[in-house]
């Protein structure tokens, strides 16, 4: 369901909240092998697309994900 959501950069990001711990187990890894093609699983790493914010050209965005909160 999550490759079918709307998306302009046609990237999605998966990043495990601080109680998804079974995910976190799996490592990054499997989890990305679990997610398959066109989703990014983000654990202390980073991903990035590029956004169309309304201005001349477009710009580069950079997302940082990690499953503990503080």
């Amino acid at each position: 369901w999550l490759r079918r959501c709307p998306a302009s950069s046609n990237k999605r990001f998966v990043i495990a909240g601080n109680h998804d711990y079974w995910l976190e187990e799996f490592g990054p890894e499997k989890a990305q092998e679990l997610l398959g093609e066109g989703v990014e699983y983000l654990e202390f790493s980073t991903g990035s697309f590029e956004a169309d914010l309304g201005e001349t050209s477009p710009r580069m965005v950079k997302v940082y994900g990690a499953p503990v909160s503080t």
